[in-house]
């Protein structure tokens, strides 16, 4: 992905996620999710989160496109999605003060919206429902299909979300039908 002019010349770039990248992921989505996390699951829980965020991080790296953004020498976020036959899934951006970063993050979506409609497959996510990235995501052309106690499952270039099978189960065992 090369971010245009526009961009670069205000201090963004992406690079590739390494292993020294992991305890500034673990900051980024404890920042992005703790407090949806208290609200929705009774509690942030330091250990368990560090264990889930850590292994999260592995799991992408190998089996996901898995970026960070910078500004400047910072790293503000992570960008990363998971490109499988049939569809574009697990697509995630992680930003710290997501509201004064938005030219990037709408970069980000028109991006990935590119690619769905390139390659013709669907982009699938879930975002919890008071995560400010929904409206975003709804600006950008996605649509609710399903809604849980805690997230939305969004599409986009998606004409009949039923015809996926159980996207949350797929998406976490990373079985093919």
């Amino acid at each position: 992905m090369e971010l245009p002019d526009n961009l670069k010349n205000q201090g963004y770039s992406i690079q590739n996620v390494t292993g020294q990248d992991l305890e500034e992921f673990k900051r980024i989505r404890r920042a992005s999710f703790k407090q949806v996390i208290d609200l929705y699951n009774g509690g942030w829980l330091d250990q368990i989160q560090d264990i889930i965020g850590t292994d999260l991080f592995h799991r992408l790296q190998m089996n996901a496109s898995f970026q960070k953004i910078l500004k400047g020498d910072t790293t503000i976020g992570f960008l990363f999605y998971k490109e499988q036959p049939d569809q574009i899934s697990e697509f995630t951006i992680l930003m710290l003060q997501p509201d004064q970063n938005q030219e990037i993050i709408d970069y980000l979506i028109d991006w990935i919206t590119g690619l769905s409609q390139i390659t013709g497959k669907p982009v699938l996510l879930m975002v919890y429902q008071t995560d400010s990235m929904v409206r975003s995501y709804l600006k950008h052309g996605f649509k609710i299909y399903d809604t849980s106690r805690t997230h939305h499952l969004m599409s986009y270039n998606q004409e009949n979300p039923a015809e996926f099978w159980d996207y949350k189960n797929r998406i976490y065992s990373g079985r093919n039908p």
